[in-house]
């Protein structure tokens, strides 16, 4: 199976919604949640361009950044999101797949995802910036939240 359909199976499935659900234009808050984490393990455990991304749920590449950015700031304020981004990464890992390093094709491949790929980088120091500081709170017995 490859990423991108196990991927999207596995948050289907835990959001028990469809994938036509997620093209669609609804914006119900379980459609949104799904398709923001949806993305965001697509960009971490995939090759696939920020326009790739959004041609897979019917989306263009800005939509992807905002979600990107969107889940990213969630992390540092909903639980609920880091939780369950773990929950998708265990899933994944289980199948051996690692975080992705981008493979370069031709030139304009190679500067449209070097652009990605520090992108995705600066993302994922944040989260781990952001957990880091979530677990030192809890290890303090500080609220996590405020």
């Amino acid at each position: 199976m490859d990423r991108t359909n196990y991927i999207t199976d596995i948050v289907l499935g835990f959001y028990n919604v469809r994938l036509k659900d997620l093209k669609s234009n609804s914006r119900k808050p379980v459609y949104v949640r799904a398709r923001h984490i949806l993305l965001y393990l697509l960009r971490s455990y995939t090759t696939a361009s920020l326009k790739e991304l959004g041609r897979h749920i019917n989306r263009d590449h800005t939509t992807v950044i905002y979600a990107l950015n969107k889940t990213l700031n969630l992390t540092d304020t909903e639980s609920i999101y880091v939780d369950q981004i773990a929950y998708f990464e265990q899933r994944i890992e289980e199948m051996g797949w690692a975080k992705c390093q981008f493979v370069y094709y031709d030139q304009d491949s190679f500067d449209e995802r070097h652009k990605d790929l520090e992108y995705q980088q600066e993302l994922q120091k944040e989260i781990e910036r952001r957990k880091s500081n979530k677990h030192k709170k809890a290890k303090q017995g500080l609220p996590l939240f405020g």
